[in-house]
This record gives structure tokens, sequence and C-alpha cells, in this order.
């Protein structure tokens, strides 16, 4: 992480406030919505899921980059990488998705006020959520089998704290190009539909 001696302490201790202020932060928000009656609309589902979401976001990378500030550097698994690319590309999905279903709600209060009641009603919404979450996690999965299964040159060793695309495509010694269409096809089967609702 750093060259320099002492650095990592207090390195560890900021990112350690950070991520607990975080996950703090995120649990009083899904906290607060639950417990108060008043906050029971779709709405405020929408929120408490999207901190929900980012409570999980924020836990895919962070207790990594602690250990690795305590111990020193350490290695990730191939296997580790790989699970740890798909939660996140599909956490990464999944927000997009819920951001999407949120939009739809605030169309729905602002453009049909008096219909807003029907339609969006409380099974709506827990189904609105169910497929965010569905969408999120099945969309990167043939993206993650495929980076799975390509060959290395390299010791497939990454200098960072979590297993990014880029850095695992740059280890690979096979044509990147089905890859890097892949990427465009699955981003594009998520965020056309959302760019169009």
């Amino acid at each position: 992480m750093t060259d320099t001696p002492g650095a990592q302490a207090p390195m560890f201790l900021i990112f350690l406030i950070i991520y607990l202020l975080t996950v703090l932060g995120n649990l009083i928000i899904v906290t607060v919505i639950c417990m108060n009656p008043e906050l029971h609309s779709p709405m405020y589902f929408f929120i408490s899921n999207l901190s929900f979401l980012d409570l999980a976001y924020s836990s895919v990378t962070q207790p990594k980059l602690l250990s690795i500030l305590i111990t020193g550097p350490s290695a990730i698994s191939f296997p580790g990488c790989i699970a740890q690319l798909y939660v996140f590309m599909s956490l990464a999905c999944t927000e997009f998705v819920s951001l999407t279903a949120m939009a739809y709600d605030r169309y729905v209060a602002i453009c049909k006020p008096l219909h807003y009641s029907v339609l969006m009603k409380r099974r709506v919404c827990l189904q609105l959520a169910i497929i965010c979450w569905v969408v999120g996690f099945l969309d990167p999965l043939a993206h993650t089998v495929v980076i799975s299964k390509l060959p290395f040159c390299k010791p497939p060793i990454l200098n960072h704290f979590y297993c990014d695309l880029s850095l695992l495509l740059s280890l690979s010694c096979d044509d990147k190009l089905f890859i890097e269409i892949l990427t465009y096809v699955v981003g594009s089967v998520v965020a056309l539909p959302a760019f169009f609702c």
C-alpha cells in the first residue's frame, strides 16, 4: 500500500473509521425507516434497499484493504478474486437497476399522483426490489464465468486491494476482444432498458 514506514497504522485507522461510519450510517438509515411507521412508503422502502446495498457494496473491498494495512501485503486466491469480482459487479449492477426503480417510483409520484397508491402498492415495491437483486446477480454471471476460464501468462498476482476487472484482464495472455465485447453487451443489457425507463 505504501512505502513509508509507520504509515500503515494511521492509514488503517483512517480507513477503519470511514468503513465504520459507512456501516453505521447505512444501518441507522435502515433501522430508522423500518422502525418508523410514517416512513413505510415506497420512496423510503427503496432508500432503505439502497442503504443495505451500499452497506454490502462497501463490505466487498474494505475488509481486504484493512487486513492488508494491518498484516502487510497479502495475496488473494484466484477463486477469492473471482468471487470478489462477481459480487462487486453484481452489487454495482443491482445498484444501477435499483436507481432505475427509484426513478420509476418518483415518476409515478410526480406524473400520476392520483394513481400512486394503486400503482406503487407494497407488493409492487417488493417485486421491483426482488427484480433488481435478481437482475443484478444474474447479469454479470456469464461474464464472470468467461473471465474465470482465461489463461494467464503471468502469475495471477494483482497489486491491488480488490480484484479489478481491468487489472485481471491485463494478466491474461489470451485475446481479450471477446471479453471486452461481452463487457459492453452485458453493460448494455442493464443500461439501455434503464435509460429507456
